[in-house]
C-alpha cells in the first residue's frame, strides 16, 4: 500500500489490485456456483438452510461491508484497517465493536469399551440366567463395515454350551463364558459447546451482558452403546443417541 498527496490509501502494485479482485471473483463465483453443484449432486436439501443461511448471514455481511467501504472512503481511507481505525475512534465504538467474548469447549474421544452378554440360561448352575458369553472369534467390525444396525459381529459370541448355533445350551458346561469384559469398542464422541457473550456499559457501575451459549453447536450425532445382549433381536444395534444441539439467549444486568 501506499499514500497519494491527499493522504488516501491505495494499492502499490497492479499485481496487488488484480490479486485482490480475482479473489473476490471467485468468491462470488462460488456463491453463485455452490446452489446449482448442490441440486446436481443430489443434494437439493441443502438449499433450505443454504437460503437460510444467506438472508440471515451472507447478505447482512456484505450490507456491512458496503456500508464500512462507503463510511471510509468518505473520510480519505481505501483500506480496510483504515476504515476500522477512524470507526474505533466513534464514541459508539466502545458499545458496537468493544466487549465481545467468545468461550468454547471441545469434547472428542474414543469409542467406550463394553462387554457382550447373554440372557435367559443358568450355564453356569449358579442361579444367575445371563453372563458373558463364549468368544468364538474378534468381533469388533473393521470401521468402514460399522453401521448403526450392525455395529458388531455377534456371530463371534455363542451361549455357552450352543454346540449347534441355535442360541440355546445344548449341553450342561456348569461354567461362565469365557469372553473377557470390555472386548468391543463403542461409537465415539464429538462435541462442540460455542458461546458468544456481548458486554455493554451502563455507566461507571453497571453492565448489560448479552450471551447466546449452545451445547452440540455443530449438532453432531453421538451414537449410544449398540445392543450387546446375543440372544435379543436387537444385537449389535444402534436404536438412541446423545442429545441434539440446544442453546440459549439470554441478557442480565450486572452491577
Amino acid at each position: 500500500m501506499e499514500e497519494t498527496p491527499g493522504g488516501r490509501e491505495r494499492w502499490g502494485t497492479r499485481l496487488g489490485l488484480i490479486l485482490a479482485a480475482a479473489g473476490n471473483a471467485v468468491g462470488i463465483g462460488n456463491l453463485l456456483r455452490f446452489p446449482g453443484q448442490a441440486a446436481n449432486n443430489g443434494g437439493g436439501a441443502f438449499m433450505i438452510p443454504y437460503v437460510v443461511s444467506l438472508l440471515i448471514f451472507g447478505l447482512p455481511m456484505m450490507w456491512v461491508a458496503w456500508a464500512i467501504g462507503r463510511h471510509g472512503g468518505r473520510a480519505g481511507h481505501g483500506t480496510l484497517p483504515g476504515q476500522f481505525e477512524r470507526l474505533w475512534r466513534h464514541p459508539a465504538a466502545k458499545y458496537l465493536l468493544g466487549g465481545w467474548a467468545v468461550s468454547s469447549i471441545l469434547t472428542m474421544r474414543s469409542g467406550l469399551f463394553f462387554s457382550p452378554t447373554f440372557s435367559g440360561f443358568d450355564v453356569s448352575n449358579t442361579n444367575t440366567t445371563s453372563g458373558r458369553p463364549d468368544r468364538i472369534a474378534n468381533g469388533n467390525l473393521p470401521t468402514n463395515q460399522r453401521t448403526i444396525y450392525r455395529w458388531f459381529d455377534a456371530k463371534a459370541f455363542v451361549v455357552p454350551g450352543d454346540t449347534n448355533g441355535d442360541g440355546r445350551p445344548d449341553v450342561n458346561v456348569g461354567r461362565f463364558g469365557n469372553s473377557a469384559p470390555n472386548v468391543l469398542v463403542g461409537p465415539g464422541l464429538f462435541t462442540m459447546n460455542l458461546g458468544l457473550h456481548k458486554s455493554i456499559p451502563l455507566g461507571e457501575r453497571a453492565r448489560l451482558v448479552l450471551q447466546g451459549t449452545f451445547t452440540n453447536a455443530t449438532n453432531h450425532v453421538n451414537y449410544n452403546l449398540p445392543n450387546a445382549n446375543i440372544r435379543s433381536s436387537l444385537v449389535g444395534r444402534i436404536t438412541s443417541a446423545g442429545p441434539a444441539r440446544s442453546g440459549q439467549v439470554a441478557a442480565r444486568i450486572e452491577f
